[in-house]
C-alpha cells in the first residue's frame, strides 16, 4: 500500500469524525511539525470496540478523553515538543496558550518528576496544568497547577 493511499484513508476517517490527526508543535522553534503526528479516536467506545477494553491502556484513554474535551471546549490543540521531550497538549484559544500534561496516577516521586520535566523545560509564562486521577496531590507543584481529571471533565476549567 502506498503512502498516498494511507494518507487518503486517514483523511477519510477524519472527515467522518472517526478520528482526529494532531500535529506536533516545536515550542522553542515556534513552528508546527509535519511529521510524527498522533491519531486520536473521536469516540472511546469505538476504540474499545475495535481493540477491546484493556485496563493497562488507561493512560492513553485518559489522554484521549482530555484531548476530546479540549476540542469540545473550543481549543486548538497540538502536541508539544520541547528539548526532545513531549508535552501532551498545547491548547490555544482567544484567551491564550496553555500547556497540559495528563497522567493516570502520580504514585511515586519519579513519576511526578517525569510528568513535570517537559513543562519545566518551557521558558515562557503561559499557564501549565497537570491533570491526574490523584486526589491527594498539592494543587501547585513549582508553578504547575495540578487538578483531578474528573473535575476537569465535569466542567472545572483550570485552563481559564
Amino acid at each position: 500500500m502506498s503512502v498516498d493511499t494511507v494518507l487518503n484513508y486517514l483523511s477519510y476517517l477524519q472527515e467522518a469524525f472517526l478520528c482526529e490527526i494532531v500535529n506536533r508543535y516545536d515550542i522553542k522553534g515556534r513552528r508546527r511539525m509535519e511529521i510524527n503526528n498522533k491519531l486520536y479516536p473521536g469516540d472511546i467506545g469505538l476504540r474499545n470496540g475495535l481493540l477491546g477494553y484493556r485496563e493497562r491502556d488507561i493512560s492513553g484513554i485518559l489522554e484521549n478523553l482530555v484531548y476530546l474535551e479540549l476540542r469540545r471546549r473550543g481549543y486548538r490543540v497540538w502536541l508539544g515538543l520541547v528539548g526532545g521531550q513531549e508535552i501532551d497538549f498545547v491548547a490555544e484559544s482567544e484567551r491564550g496558550r496553555r500547556y497540559v500534561q495528563v497522567a493516570c496516577l502520580l504514585e511515586s516521586r519519579r513519576t511526578l518528576e517525569r510528568e513535570i520535566a517537559p513543562l519545566g523545560a518551557v521558558d515562557d509564562a503561559y499557564p501549565q496544568i497537570l491533570l491526574s486521577m490523584d486526589e491527594m496531590q498539592p494543587r501547585d507543584l513549582a508553578g504547575i497547577r495540578h487538578r483531578r481529571i474528573i473535575d476537569f471533565l465535569l466542567g472545572e476549567d483550570p485552563l481559564a
